[in-house]
């Protein structure tokens, strides 16, 4: 008789068994999502801190009294972002009807950095500018 009872208390170990390996499994499966979610949080925090400060070097830009053909490269910041600016006239742009769209400029900004692989990650934002338009009166 004592020996149905020790097979009964080997299966309970049993059971007990699985089911800690089934919640630590679980557990561990919980770990990795959660980290995971935290890298892409991360990630995406440091992608809008981009992006913003793309928009305000692309509007500071875009307002600027006086354009000449140029590029230049903002140094990096706390990110270690920088942002690169760059003005280029454009001298053949003409309305649907041909006519000739003098004092046009192309205002493109790009802001990049490099990630923990090394790795160069860039967005980039453009604009036109008629440059009579924030001319002091």
């Amino acid at each position: 008789m004592k020996s149905g009872s020790h097979r009964k208390n080997a299966f309970v170990l049993f059971e007990v068994l699985v089911a800690t390996a089934l919640f630590g499994s679980g557990a561990v499966g919980l770990a990795i999502a959660l980290n995971s979610a935290g890298r892409t949080a991360a990630r995406t925090q440091i992608e809008l801190r981009m992006i913003n400060k793309l928009q305000s070097a692309l509007t500071e830009a875009h307002k600027q009294p006086q354009i000449e053909e140029e590029q230049y490269t903002s140094d990096p910041d706390i990110d270690g972002v920088s942002i690169t600016t760059e003005f280029t006239e454009l001298k053949e742009l003409e309305t649907e009807e041909g006519a000739l769209l003098s004092q046009m400029w192309l205002v493109r900004c790009t802001a990049f950095r490099r990630n923990l692989r090394n790795e160069e990650v860039s967005v980039s934002a453009e604009t036109y500018r008629y440059l009579p338009l924030y001319q002091p009166r």
